[in-house]
């Protein structure tokens, strides 16, 4: 059997996730789709991800105390599940 372009990105994304896991976030379940839902909290960030299970994937970044002045949403990225969990885990601060 041949890979498929599909099995790779299958393949990637479980690798990123078992980065993520590492690297402090914790997933969740959120149905029976097999949609996930990442956290992770330190002293200065509430990370949050969502993998959606139909192709539909967000990200976004939280302050964990914002000021009236401050931005809710520090960064974000949407995309792939893919796209998502490569910027999360290379881009944004353990």
């Amino acid at each position: 059997m041949t890979p498929t372009a599909d099995d790779s990105d299958a393949a990637a994304v479980t690798r990123l996730l078992h980065l993520a896991r590492q690297r402090g976030f914790t997933f969740t379940p959120t149905g029976e789709e097999g949609s996930l839902w990442g956290e992770r909290v330190t002293q200065r960030w509430r990370d949050i991800v969502f993998l959606g299970a139909g192709g539909h994937c967000n990200a976004a970044r939280c302050y964990r105390s914002v000021a009236p002045s401050e931005p809710a949403v520090a960064e974000g990225v949407s995309g792939t599940a893919l796209t998502v969990l490569h910027t999360v885990v290379y881009s944004w601060p353990t």
